[in-house]
């Protein structure tokens, strides 16, 4: 179903966004730490990013009177990801101006003075441009734009950073900006368009940004715009996409997953008789990274654990793969880790586990190193492999400790990560989401943080921005995840972001994850930007007329939850556990006000019901989405309070909006599923 939502400008708005593009380079804009109710704390941290849009408008037209003699260059080969870059800068830009570019392979092709091309990618044009290019710098997903003579180039440092510069074209020339999957901005009705001089750089603030299990990427659709939806919100890289499986099998068979395999390297079956069960801790649950004192089976299980990252790196060569560079190490879930009297004595000498793990997985980057330098290696070797490990529940907390002048320093050189070496960051047990990184409850947390910094510069963050047991009822991290907040995370050289969503979910969000989503996707990008800018522009292109109820509802649902988790005193770290359905928490009349107030919001919007049908239906949907959170706290906690008429009037909007929306998860663990709860009924 095709609900896209196309805010139309007016010509001469252009003007605007030209006077606002022709020189800005990201800073850590002066709203830190004030705009989503920030912090007084003085040590709040800036962030330099790499986001320079110089784009000089020139006295030339790239299309003039609804023509265009500009050609789009693509690589004769070219990869799916620039076949993607591709049709979406035909179909942006067709639909800004009514022009459907020509398009040619670069096969023979050179950079001449008069040539009138856009260029997409690695091209033959490019390659003879003499324009420097520094791809270490732009990494996967940044890039360049940058005119020469009459062509202008768009690439990356690899394909995919391509791709994201003709969004960041379609930005600068034509407002582009992607909310949700049926909803972005993009002018129309352009039929002169300035030839720009552009010296564009963008380079992501965090360099991977990746979700996991969410509708932004998994949830299939017939419509162009939607399935390009990841894409546009440059958050299309999965959790996995750049990292290497591993094989429980040295055949290269019996893929693990990327989470919790540290017993998936060394499987029990396999290796539970070597050493009598040294590799293994007292209960079993996890391994032994001290092999219980035993130095001669510490060194085997070091060895071991290198050779399965061995068969994966000649399965998955950097040729073929170029992306793979990331090696999961992680513990299992759960904190039941070693009491031997090696592990007990390691973590009274570390402060916990991680100095042991850490000492472990420094072996094995020494092995695998050794491997790959071999001369008849040499085909499977990565000069940016890196080897993660996880601080999480036992192994959190770093394997430090502070000078005399409070800075943190490793406790000895044993435990200072080598450089292909990394920690894979999850702070759920000394972190409240909740509240800003700077806050008191987060001390202990962020301490941990810088100090891992001194142990590595090869940061990997999982952070998290639910509750896990309850996707239906709020849960307020907008003052974790700000601008302030992600100016923290980039500060510490983070490599990597997955901040954990509502896993599994599908078709939407409620609670205003959807604002969520989105806000990552701009700030994990660029935290210079303005977090209240973005909330507005959100809100207006979500909402349109009921903008101004919904932003009502925003604040107010957030203010109220602050009320709450100040009554309760549930501002605590692993709030992302907090038991919230309980009646005491949501009055009845709290909910029932809500709700009036969503029935105001559809109001606002019932003129498009006969104007504009397919507008009408989009905005219904977005404001149902944001409904479904108390109405559903009001069918579980009160249902039997409401009248037949409200009751029925409730259930027939909850079906339908769940029905259509697609949303289909509760909780992580899945208490039943929100189509399941919509049939009871």
């Amino acid at each position: 179903m095709k609900r896209n939502i196309f805010r139309t400008f007016l010509c001469g708005l252009l003007s605007v966004v030209s006077a606002f593009l022709c020189c800005c380079q990201g800073t850590n804009g002066d709203n830190a730490g004030k705009d989503d109710g920030g912090t007084d704390n003085a040590e709040q941290v800036a962030f330099q990013g790499t986001h320079v849009y110089t784009a000089t408008e020139r006295d030339d037209y790239m299309v003039k009177n609804g023509a265009s003699d500009y050609v789009l260059v693509v690589p004769e080969k070219k990869s799916a990801t620039l076949q993607t870059a591709q049709d979406e800068f035909l179909w942006l830009f067709e639909k800004a101006t009514g022009v459907l570019l020509k398009t040619t392979t670069d096969s023979g092709l050179t950079h001449t003075e008069s040539a009138k091309y856009i260029s997409l990618g690695n091209t033959a044009l490019l390659s003879s441009a003499s324009i420097q290019i520094d791809r270490a710098k732009l990494g996967v997903d940044g890039g360049r734009i940058v005119t020469k003579d009459n062509t202008v180039y768009l690439f990356g440092g690899e394909d995919k950073g391509t791709l994201y510069m003709v969004y960041t074209f379609m930005q600068i020339n034509f407002g582009f900006e992607q909310y949700f999957k049926d909803c972005y901005d993009l002018a129309t009705g352009i039929t002169n368009l300035k030839m720009r001089q552009y010296d564009v750089t963008d380079i992501p603030d965090i360099a991977y940004r990746v979700t996991y299990e969410h509708y932004i990427y998994t949830d299939a659709s017939s419509d162009y715009d939607e399935n390009n939806f990841a894409k546009r919100m440059r958050m299309d890289t999965t959790m996995t996409e750049p990292m290497l499986p591993i094989y429980t099998n040295m055949d290269g068979t019996g893929a693990s997953q990327y989470y919790h395999n540290t017993k998936e390297y060394l499987p029990e079956a396999q290796y539970g008789d070597k050493y009598d069960g040294a590799w293994y801790s007292d209960e079993g649950l996890q391994l032994c990274f001290t092999a219980h004192g035993n130095q001669e089976a510490r060194e085997e299980m070091a060895q071991t654990i290198a050779q399965k990252i061995e068969v994966s790196l000649q399965k998955y060569t950097p040729d073929k793969y170029p992306q793979k560079n990331i090696v999961t190490f992680t513990a299992e879930d759960g904190n039941q880790y070693c009491s031997c009297e090696a592990c007990v004595k390691a973590n009274e000498i570390y402060g916990s586990h991680s100095g042991a793990l850490v000492q472990l997985v420094n072996r094995v980057g020494e092995l695998v190193e050794e491997w790959m330098n071999k001369e008849e290696n040499v085909a499977y070797k990565r000069d940016d492999l890196k080897i993660i490990t996880f601080a999480y529940n036992a192994t959190t907390n770093a394997p430090c400790k502070q000078d005399e002048n409070g800075e943190w320093q490793p406790i000895d050189e044993s435990v200072k990560m080598r450089s292909n070496v990394g920690v894979f960051l999850a702070p759920i047990q000394n972190i409240d989401y909740q509240s800003s990184i700077y806050d008191k409850v987060n001390d202990a947390g962020k301490k941990n943080i810088d100090a891992w910094g001194s142990v590595t510069d090869s940061i990997y963050f999982w952070t998290y921005s639910t509750n896990f047991h309850y996707y239906c009822y709020m849960y307020d991290s907008f003052d974790f995840f700000n601008s302030e907040g992600y100016a923290y995370l980039a500060s510490t050289g983070a490599k990597y972001l997955f901040n954990q969503p509502q896993t599994g979910q599908t078709g939407t969000g409620t609670a205003w994850h959807n604002l969520k989503m989105y806000l990552e996707s701009k700030l994990a990008w660029d935290c210079s930007l303005n977090t209240q800018e973005l909330v507005d522009k959100w809100f207006n292109a979500m909402f349109a007329d009921a903008s101004d109820v919904m932003k009502k509802l925003y604040t107010t649902t957030r203010s109220y939850y602050a009320y709450i988790m100040n009554e309760q005193d549930m501002y605590v770290v692993k709030s992302i556990y907090n038991k919230v359905e309980q009646k005491s928490f949501w009055p009845f009349q709290t909910l029932q006000g809500w709700l009036s107030e969503f029935d105001k919001a559809w109001e606002a919007i019932e003129k498009y019901k006969t104007t504009d049908p397919e507008l009408y239906k989009a905005l219904y949907y977005h404001i149902g989405s944001e409904w479904i959170s108390p109405a559903y706290i009001t069918l579980k906690l009160y249902r039997n309070e409401l009248s037949a008429t409200a009751e029925q009037k409730i259930v027939v909007a909850f079906k339908d909006i769940v029905k259509t929306t697609g949303m289909g998860t509760v909780s992580e663990h899945n208490a039943g599923s929100m189509q399941e709860f919509a049939k009871s009924l």
